[in-house]
């Protein structure tokens, strides 16, 4: 569901895809004043919100026949056929597939199918915030219940839709059958008939839970937002942090995206991909960590970013990759909220940092070796300025180096935990302290404590 705001006259129309809101819409002259997705935002209340909703099957396979035959009346996207194998049992598995996002946050064709056939009751659809709500079978006559706001009964405008043998779409009983199985809610609510084309009266049920969308509104909005317009561009410092750990990021996975866009909304959304899987406490805090970047720590996220640390750091260190270990430790060392925390979140920076230089210059410059090596060249070779080689067949360097970085952690156990899972992260890839560690033939230092160890397999299991 998109939420438009329309001026003159001022309404809220809740567009439910595959219900002619195109043709309503065309009333206004003017494009939407703004877009937003899952929600309403508090700025718009007071204004009249009005809705169209249809018979659960027909919408259904509205929306088949648009991504399988296409809609030479519709500009765009769906003038030509998305998907022309499409059929009724793949669009019901689209459906029911927790891995598909339905709101906007990723544009992919099963994303956008699936936006246009989830339920019309879903909370996403917001129908329970309908003042009016127009019956698309009885529209000519329904649009007298917009009289309120225009003043008059105005005049619908002529339905966009297309014909022809080629775009029907044959439905088997049990076909029919599992559409309104999935789609049963709309039935119920909406008093459409499973077995006739009778409508009973509409009994929108009431959501009162607190969901993703309202938390963060500026992610589901698509405006154009100055590129200083920091204050509006994350939930408030004391949101309810639970909807985020309870949903994962849905979509397609993608990797790093090192790029920078001026427009904070898209430069989210351009980073979510890499974020696939991940709870969107991760996404949340990532995106913290680009607005203090951006306003040089003169705008928000300070305090939700050490609240989501500090209030969920197993959790978080288990979710970040290596790339966003690194961006929290150098958000510690900018804006920590102690000298031990700053001291830790330098630390965490320059292993990862020092680490990144060696194995640029390995992969840049140096011939490929066979590993392990079948030649050494000496121990204790002198490097520069009175600094010997490592010992490979004795050194206690790296093992030191972890007892140390444990034992200054315990001063601050939240970004000491940041600290030690960036070595942790370091001996288990393929980076210089692994190499060296293999090569002294010695177990893998202990990072964490058996306490710890258990609870972390008991996040890996959660999440993986």
């Amino acid at each position: 569901m998109a939420s438009f705001l329309l001026n003159n006259p001022d309404a809220v129309f809740l567009h439910l895809p595959k219900c002619a809101g195109t043709s309503v819409r065309a009333l206004w002259n003017e494009e939407a004043a703004a877009l937003a997705f899952g929600h309403l935002p508090d700025m718009w209340r007071g204004k009249p919100v009005f809705t169209i909703i249809r018979n659960p099957e027909k919408r259904f396979l509205s929306a088949l026949r648009m991504f399988k035959f296409g809609n030479p009346e519709h500009p765009g996207y769906y003038s030509k056929p998305a998907w022309p194998e499409l059929t009724i049992e793949m669009a019901l598995d689209v459906l029911a597939d927790d891995s598909i996002p339905f709101d906007r946050s990723q544009r992919y064709t099963a994303a956008n199918l699936k936006h246009h056939i989830i339920a019309q009751t879903h909370p996403f659809n917001c129908l329970h915030e309908a003042d009016i709500i127009l019956r698309q079978e009885n529209l000519t006559q329904d649009m007298k219940l917009l009289a309120p706001i225009f003043g008059y009964i105005p005049t619908l405008p002529h339905l966009r839709k297309t014909g022809g043998k080629t775009e029907e779409i044959p439905v088997s009983p049990q076909q029919r059958h599992n559409i309104q199985t999935a789609l049963a809610e709309d039935y119920r609510q909406l008093g459409y008939d499973t077995k006739s084309d009778a409508c009973g009266e509409i009994r929108i049920e009431k959501y009162n839970k607190h969901t993703l969308y309202q938390a963060w509104p500026f992610f589901f909005s698509h405006n154009i937002y100055p590129p200083d317009g920091f204050e509006i561009c994350l939930p408030d410092d004391t949101v309810d942090l639970t909807v985020f750990t309870q949903k994962t990021v849905a979509g397609e996975q993608g990797g790093t995206w090192p790029g920078r866009s001026g427009n904070l909304n898209t430069h989210f959304h351009n980073l979510l991909p890499e974020f696939v899987g991940r709870s969107h406490l991760a996404f949340l805090l990532a995106c913290c960590i680009v607005v203090i970047r951006k306003s040089n720590g003169t705008g928000p996220g300070i305090a939700l970013f050490h609240r989501i640390v500090t209030e969920h750091t197993e959790e978080i260190c288990s979710e970040l990759n290596t790339r966003w270990l690194v961006s929290v430790c150098d958000t510690f060392a900018d804006h920590g909220k102690t000298g031990a925390q700053k001291a830790l979140g330098l630390s965490g920076s320059l292993l990862a940092n020092t680490a990144k230089l060696v194995e640029t210059e390995r992969n840049l410059f140096q011939v490929p070796r066979p590993w392990p090596p079948k030649r050494r060249m000496g121990n204790n070779k002198k490097l520069f300025d009175g600094v010997i080689g490592f010992w490979v067949e004795k050194g206690d360097m790296i093992e030191n180096m972890v007892t140390r970085i444990e034992n200054v952690g315990k001063e601050d156990p939240v970004a000491g935990a940041f600290v030690g899972e960036i070595l942790l992260r370091l001996i288990q890839f393929d980076t210089v302290f692994k190499r060296m560690t293999q090569i002294l033939g010695q177990k893998l230092p202990p990072l964490a404590n058996e306490e710890r160890i258990q609870r972390l397999t008991r996040l890996a299991k959660r999440w993986l």
